[in-house]
């Protein structure tokens, strides 16, 4: 429903195409309602880096009018920055800048655009990304908050911990890397996933 909801535009509406998860079923979801010839996008590297089997393979399934634009490092730099200029602060995620180049390409065919993104920000997220895999192993992560939570000396700090952020002990490791590692909390969660 939402999907349809943002299609109803009075120009047509194209797609980011990654050929990942999150991409693909919303363009599955898009060629349904759009038909053929559906416009999709694509972004990949001069080096070769790139996911452009995915995304064809998702495009020729749905029979969409796809287009791949290929970014050297020359244009990479100078675009990331324009962005850090325009925003006045440095970049939050790397992808910013293939995101502005693709929608740089995508305005000269479509002026709307649904995307994937975001979604893996509601489900796990990137925390464990963003963090060195060195210092932030997640089974230490999970046997120091143990020793925390039971040391003899630390029960008045994890009393106030507690009664300010509520209860962090973890039953097991998956409980634990979905709390620690998400972005969202479980309330928050709860309150979007109707």
């Amino acid at each position: 429903e939402t999907v349809e909801k943002h299609m109803q535009s009075d120009v047509p509406a194209g797609a980011f195409l990654s050929g990942g998860i999150d991409s693909s079923v919303l363009v599955s979801i898009m060629a349904e309602k759009h038909g053929p010839g559906l416009k999709t996008f694509s972004i990949g590297f001069s080096d070769g880096t790139n996911e452009f089997d995915y995304a064809r393979a998702v495009a020729d399934m749905y029979k969409t009018d796809h287009s791949e634009v290929i970014m050297d490092l020359d244009e990479y730099d100078e675009i990331h920055r324009h962005l850090i200029k325009t925003k006045d602060q440095p970049l939050c995620v790397a992808n910013e800048v293939a995101i502005y180049s693709l929608s740089q390409k995508l305005k000269e065919s479509i002026t709307v655009v649904l995307s994937g993104e975001g979604a893996d920000e509601l489900f796990a997220g990137y925390g464990l990304l963003n963090r060195s895999p060195y210092d932030f192993e997640l089974y230490n992560h999970y046997r120091n908050n143990q020793d925390l939570i039971h040391h003899p000396d630390a029960a008045s700090t994890v009393a106030k911990i507690q009664a300010k952020y509520g209860n962090f002990g973890f039953d097991d490791k998956l409980n634990f890397f979905l709390l620690l590692y998400s972005w969202l909390n479980f309330a928050d969660k709860d309150f979007i996933y109707s």
